[in-house]
């Protein structure tokens, strides 16, 4: 057995989900390990000693949304774009609670790109945004 894959198989905690959680110590949720005096991903450690090497210019997306996740069964490679629609679409709910569904869900144009916003906390910022300004507009006539 490959030592590096000795050393990752011998620190996996199986889930009842089905992943295989490294324990993370980088502070981001992702499992790392020393491989010749490297720091590594372990789930990219894992990509490459089970399925093989990540193709250039490709991610590995955690299909469980785990990032300790090292099963290969879950994870897969992707474009960084392709990643991160995958990751947008998995967050169902606003910060504040608030469900991204078809009536909640309001898109803005941006330089950056089309992003998806919460109606209900967008409403309630243009009302605290009015607010300000009509309070702002008070204080000036009593100057």
């Amino acid at each position: 057995m490959h030592p590096t894959l000795a050393k990752l198989l011998g620190r996996i905690v199986h889930s009842a989900s089905g992943c295989w959680e490294f324990p993370s110590n980088n502070g981001n949720g992702y499992g790392r390990l020393r491989h010749c005096g490297r720091m590594l991903y372990a789930h990219r450690v894992s990509y490459e000693l089970h399925v093989g090497p990540v193709p250039e210019g490709m991610q590995i997306d955690h299909l469980c949304r785990n990032r300790r996740c090292v099963n290969p069964e879950h994870l897969d490679a992707v474009s960084q774009a392709e990643n991160l629609q995958r990751a947008a679409a998995s967050i169902t709910a606003c910060p504040a609670g608030h469900a991204y569904d078809q009536k909640n869900t309001t898109f803005k144009d941006t330089e950056t790109g089309r992003h998806r916003r919460c109606a209900e906390c967008h409403r309630a910022q243009e009302r605290s945004r009015r607010r300000r300004l009509k309070e702002k507009s008070r204080g000036e006539e009593t100057l």
